[in-house]
């Protein structure tokens, strides 16, 4: 099961992607929860690996962020909140 270790600060105006790494099995895809609300997923590839990116511009101060890692079925395995700044 993969394992979130770090998540760099997204600053507000600046930031387009939201940046990473974990530890553990090789996550499939990467996704984001803007506001409860879940974003599509995008490839996550074993070459990136401990690394994982999602492009994501114009995130605010005020949003609630957490970035994701999933399977290829979508099920979840790992999920922590992005610091925003």
């Amino acid at each position: 099961m993969p394992r979130i270790i770090n998540v760099k600060p997204y600053i507000v105006g600046k930031s387009t992607w939201v940046t990473g790494e974990y530890e553990g099995e090789t996550a499939e895809k990467v996704g984001l929860v803007i506001n409860g609300t879940r974003l599509y997923s995008v490839p996550n590839t074993k070459e990136e690996y401990p690394k994982f990116k999602y492009y994501k511009k114009d995130i605010k101060i005020t949003d609630s962020v957490q970035v994701y890692l999933a399977s290829s079925d979508e099920t979840t395995l790992a999920k922590t909140d992005v610091p925003i700044e």
